[in-house]
């Protein structure tokens, strides 16, 4: 069931990726941290199971009464002899019982730290694949502005001869060319970045295709009570009440049988039978307050929850103000880039005709490719927000 919710909550806003699918099922399964997981909740089921069983018994043999001079049983000395013996410790089923609930209380509350590590391992992975996908649309972007002040480098360097540009001009588009080429090689690192961690969080070596980078849209629907920060919690919380319901049946008595068979030389054998059972004597004094302790220990994380409820609502209405933010501005930088074409459109129109300068074409050009590196970096933005946003659900 819970691995069911996981897939479901991964794809429900990625269902656009097929790879992307592969890759988060492939981590799910070969990730070896968790895989930890596994053991530790197949640990918890085995102390539930050897919690309800009894202690072992106690078998052992011992001499009895034996004089120094003669370190042996004989009939000369009638309590001399060799003892046989068996003693059980019986404890009530009702501690047994409680016992048992804690570890399943444990095993309940690791299933819930596996999840909340799935939900942190998928929005790394998406946040590393989004980067490598980011990194293809950067290194193209900065290729064809490359390609675009290469062009005007050629324009410019006719034009000086007429004396239509300037120096200045050809410095600044050398400049230009330079930072649109660190660019590209950053984007390639990047890439190279994005896969080696993508590696590491699955677990075994893959390859990755390229993909288009969509505009993805913000969870709108939230409870912040249904958090898995906040289930965590509740899990928490649930083994403290087992510990403080196994607390309350502290003081019931633990029972000791002991049987006992002393075989004596010449003379008849002899058995012993023991019983005995433990008295709370200081129960106002200890498993009183030990249940006092538990109390207080449950209201401070009771306490805690509700901060954790008030953060996580907190943060996922932050992160909605961010998204809309974002988009708002995605949208305007887009109407931007349409009219900024427009405009150079008409200023090269002007510069043939010498009706323009070339400087005013040069930082036309400049804020077109300002706004276009803009774009695709608040769509990467986009896409990392609704990952934050959707670890919270």
């Amino acid at each position: 069931m819970v691995r069911l919710l996981i897939i479901v909550l991964t794809f429900i806003y990625f269902s656009y990726s097929q790879q992307l699918a592969q890759i988060i099922n492939l981590a799910l399964e070969n990730n070896p941290t968790l895989k930890s997981y596994e053991n530790l909740i197949r640990s918890k089921e085995l102390r539930s199971e050897y919690k309800l069983s009894l202690p072992n018994p106690v078998v052992g043999f011992a001499l009895q009464s034996v004089e120094l001079e003669y370190p042996f049983p004989r009939a000369s000395n009638p309590m001399s002899g060799l003892a046989l013996f068996i003693s059980q410790k019986y404890v009530l089923g009702e501690k047994r019982k409680k016992d048992s609930q804690i570890a399943e209380k444990w095993k309940e509350k690791i299933k819930k730290d596996k999840e909340l590590f799935e939900r942190r391992l998928i929005r790394r992975i998406k946040e590393n694949y989004f980067d490598f996908q980011y990194s293809f649309l950067l290194e193209d972007l900065s290729k064809s502005i490359k390609r675009e002040i290469e062009d005007l480098l050629d324009v410019s360097e006719e034009h000086y001869i007429y004396d239509r540009t300037n120096l200045s001009d050809l410095i600044f588009l050398k400049v230009e060319l330079k930072k649109i080429e660190e660019s590209i090689v950053f984007s390639r690192r990047l890439r190279e970045k994005s896969l080696a961690n993508i590696k590491a969080l699955v677990g075994v070596d893959i390859e990755v295709e390229r993909e288009d980078l969509p505009l993805l849209k913000f969870p709108e629907t939230f409870n912040p009570s249904k958090s898995i920060f906040v289930r965590v919690i509740e899990k928490e919380i649930e083994v403290l009440k087992a510990e403080e319901d196994r607390l309350k049946v502290e003081h019931l008595p633990d029972i000791y049988l002991t049987g006992a068979y002393l075989v004596r030389p010449d003379i008849p054998d002899l058995i012993t039978l023991k019983a005995g059972f433990t008295i709370p004597l200081w129960y106002e004094k200890k498993e009183k307050l030990m249940v006092m302790e538990k109390r207080e220990d449950i209201r401070a994380k009771i306490s805690y929850m509700e901060g954790i409820k008030l953060e996580v609502e907190g943060e996922y209405e932050a992160l909605k103000a961010i998204y809309l933010s974002l988009r708002e501005m995605y949208d305007l930088v887009r109407k931007e880039i349409e009219e900024k074409k427009k405009e150079i459109e008409s200023l090269n129109v002007a510069f043939i005709y010498e009706k323009e300068d070339f400087r005013e074409l040069l930082r036309a050009y400049r804020e077109l490719w300002k706004l276009k590196l803009r774009e695709i970096k608040l769509l990467l933005d986009i896409s990392k927000v609704v990952v934050k946003a959707e670890e919270l659900l």
